[in-house]
């Protein structure tokens, strides 16, 4: 069921379906296929499930199974900017030498011992 999320939200978001009665239906879904359950029964199952939304239940099922990609859409634009910003954070921590920090505070412990006795 690699699509199950996705045909979720496309309940939930498009179609304004309350979130758990959604998580239900789709629950009922999935047992329903593994269970062995054809293309058909489970597009039936989820009309008779949902006849007060204008759903289209075979995309959805299609959508469930990963045969299609018509709800599953990539914001390239937001993935390369996060890519852009973790990449120059990693660029960032490289160019910083790792510094221990019992070390360091070792350090400041001994610095302030020496003003204090100097």
């Amino acid at each position: 069921m690699r699509g199950a999320r996705e045909a979720l939200d496309v309940l939930v978001y498009e179609h304004k379906v309350p979130y758990r009665f959604a998580h239900r239906c789709f629950g009922e879904l999935v047992r329903m296929a593994e269970g062995g359950a054809d293309h058909a029964a489970l597009a039936t199952h989820l009309r008779t499930r949902l006849p007060d939304y204008p759903i289209d239940a075979d995309a959805l099922v299609r959508t469930v199974h990963g045969l299609s990609k018509q709800h599953i859409e990539l914001n390239t634009k937001a993935f390369r900017a996060v890519h852009g910003e973790l990449d120059a954070n990693l660029r960032a921590m490289a160019a910083k030498p790792l510094v221990n920090p019992v070390d360091s505070a070792i350090e400041r412990l001994v610095a302030e011992a020496r003003k204090a006795i100097g």
